[in-house]
């Protein structure tokens, strides 16, 4: 099983040695960003940059649609560490499940792109570090690995309502999350995977600080699969029309073609009617965070966890759908309807259910 809490638990079982993973290095920066993939990325982000926040999520999480799974993100970020260099934080080839919606939403932060590519490139690692770590200490221990941290580290950039919080049948999952236990442990898994004997102990020296992160407790309020299909008339209708359940309004908009094409069509679509109905609609772009119950997870890795996975939900043609990179069957960035995701899930023993949270820039957030 693969759970996507940013390092992903599958990446415990890379075993290359020192050497290789040198190779595996220097090929992992080579091949994250191909010229023409930022060369799309680039003049897609100009075209949006009038489009409000929740357009622009909607369109940068489709155009990654497809893009392949990767099970090697948290070992990557130990390697990047070495050296922690900004612009190697950004991976416009392959996602995990967090790496996916972060990379999604640092690129809407981007309010003016740059018209030189070199600088956009610049504003998107600044904009993505931002995300990614809760300080000017852009590092490997301070990264915001759970999902439960990345939501209150954001919390002063964004406002985040969980919008099925106060629904009568929500429940709360309730988890002591210990991230020094979790990066104790992949840490030595990395060291005796890839790091000499004679280097062990001054590898291991560097991350001493890890010792003093203290655990906190998390409560996720969120609705059982069954209760949302038992419901789903009654939500799809509230989430569609922004009525109820504590949301804000946003807009967004549906991009069905292929990257090449989607700067050309754009502004015919401001001008004329699609198959929603318009253009840009007045609907929502929610963030899907996904509950579980699995307490082997902590003996794997001295944590506790009450989130196991994370999207996008937006409303298209009435109807709830859901984008995430999935490292199950494709294994890529897909889209489906979230009632045939939460008809696959119903009878987890692991997957409790999920929430959705807003999403919507606050006016005048912090530098830092």
């Amino acid at each position: 099983m693969s759970i996507c809490s940013i390092i992903s638990f599958n990446s415990y079982a890379f075993n290359e040695s020192t050497t290789t993973d040198k190779v595996q290095s220097e090929n992992t920066q080579t091949n994250k960003i191909s010229p023409i993939n930022m060369q799309n990325l680039h003049k897609l982000a100009i075209s949006l940059k009038d489009e409000s926040f929740a357009n622009k999520i909607l369109a940068y999480s489709d155009y990654f649609i497809g893009k392949p799974y990767d099970t090697e993100l948290g070992t990557n970020l130990i390697i990047w560490d070495k050296n922690r260099d900004k612009n190697e934080l950004i991976n416009l080839e392959t996602f995990d499940c967090f790496s996916y919606i972060e990379m999604v939403i640092a690129l809407a932060e981007i309010k003016e792109p740059n018209a030189d590519s070199v600088k956009f490139k610049e504003q998107l690692a600044e904009a993505l570090a931002k995300i990614m770590f809760p300080s000017d200490d852009i590092s490997y221990v301070n990264r915001s690995h759970f999902m439960d941290e990345w939501l209150k580290n954001n919390s002063k950039y964004y406002t985040m309502e969980n919008v099925f919080a106060n629904l009568p049948y929500a429940k709360v999952k309730t988890a002591m999350i210990n991230k020094a236990g979790l990066l104790e442990t992949q840490i030595n898994n990395y060291i005796k995977d890839n790091v000499s004997k004679n280097e062990c102990f001054s590898f291991g020296e560097k991350y001493n600080q890890i010792k003093s992160i203290k655990p906190f407790k998390s409560d996720i309020s969120y609705i059982s699969f069954t209760d949302f299909l038992e419901h789903k008339q009654e939500l799809t209708k509230q989430l569609v029309n922004k009525t109820q359940l504590n949301s804000e309004s946003f807009r967004q908009d549906e991009f069905k073609d292929e990257p090449a094409e989607r700067i050309k069509i754009r502004e015919q679509r401001r001008m004329s009617k699609n198959s929603l109905g318009s253009s840009f609609l007045n609907d929502a772009v929610y963030l899907m965070v996904m509950t579980m119950d699995n307490p082997k997870l902590l003996e794997l890795t001295k944590s506790e966890h009450n989130i196991a996975h994370v999207g996008f939900v937006f409303t298209k043609n009435d109807k709830l759908y859901f984008r995430h990179a999935t490292p199950i069957g494709p294994k890529e960035i897909v889209e489906v309807s979230l009632e045939e995701y939460a008809t696959g899930k119903k009878e987890s023993k692991i997957f409790t259910g999920f929430t959705l949270f807003s999403l919507e820039q606050k006016d005048n957030p912090p530098n830092k």
